[in-house]
């Protein structure tokens, strides 16, 4: 036996291997885009849940602020009347 009959398997096999390999290849760089791009979404909406936690906090903190200047400036008030007396 010659290698001329073994020739057209091994080209074959050759062939079939290296566009699987190709194919294979892209799949996987497609696949793991799509997993980078999902992982990236997640991140988002963690971090637009956690900034609108964060605003409901500060938001909060400034309806207490403004409450406690509006107090404060009630007391001074009373403050000048007692001491005008």
């Amino acid at each position: 036996m010659s290698y001329e009959e073994y020739l057209p398997e091994l080209v074959t096999g050759f062939a079939g291997t290296f566009s699987g390999w190709i194919f294979a290849r892209r799949k996987n760089r497609i696949q793991a885009d799509s997993n980078e791009i999902d992982n990236l979404d997640k991140a988002v909406a963690l971090w637009r849940e956690i900034a609108q936690d964060l605003k409901a906090v500060i938001d909060d903190k400034q309806k207490m602020e403004d409450e406690l200047r509006a107090e404060i400036s009630e007391l001074r008030a009373r403050i000048k009347i007692l001491e005008a007396k």
